[in-house]
């Protein structure tokens, strides 16, 4: 498969963002490390159907040849969003391939590299201080003075209008 929109993510991406499901259940559909999520056009491009939930895709990621099952299927976003996710594959694959590139840390616990883009579904208004405040202490617990890494917290409904001042945003950006 030569495509873009390979997004490597937590299962729980699908509790934060909004897909609407076609087919399957958003319920363990990121589960299993060979668990694919896919949109409608790339269910009809691989499968010609609509309904490719249970069908195996064969891909080559990062240089290793998986066989992945289709869990569910989602309609694809509108071509003016920001996030335009085709697949949704388990972040694991995505943290395999940089531990190759840096053997001398383990980066699914390093804070030193902004290689993701993070997604937090907060539950109330008063939890935003919460979190903003459990950020700072992440950052002065694990980076020196002398690193110039931030947090920020951002609405999402703002991402699209409002991204120009985003550090390390790996998505298409603009303010408006």
């Amino acid at each position: 498969i030569d495509e873009g929109g390979v997004y490597s993510v937590e299962p729980d991406i699908v509790d934060i963002l909004t897909f609407q499901f076609l087919y399957g259940d958003k319920k363990g559909c990121l589960d299993n490390l060979n668990d694919i999520v896919i949109n409608d056009l790339i269910a009809k491009k691989y499968f010609n159907t609509d309904n490719a939930v249970g069908k195996d895709l064969t891909a080559e990621v990062y240089g290793e040849k998986v066989i992945f099952k289709v869990k569910a299927v989602f309609k694809s976003y509108a071509r003016l969003s920001t996030i335009k996710p085709q697949f949704l594959i388990h972040s694991q694959y995505a943290l395999k391939a940089l531990q190759k590139t840096f053997t001398d840390v383990d980066i699914s616990k390093s804070f030193s590299y902004d290689f993701h883009t993070t997604y937090i579904l907060l539950g109330n208004a008063g939890s935003k201080k919460i979190v903003e405040d459990k950020m700072i202490s992440i950052s002065e617990k694990n980076h020196s003075k002398d690193d110039s890494i931030t947090y920020s917290l951002q609405p999402i409904k703002d991402i699209y209008f409002h991204s120009e001042s985003l550090v390390n945003n790996h998505l298409p950006q603009g303010s408006m």
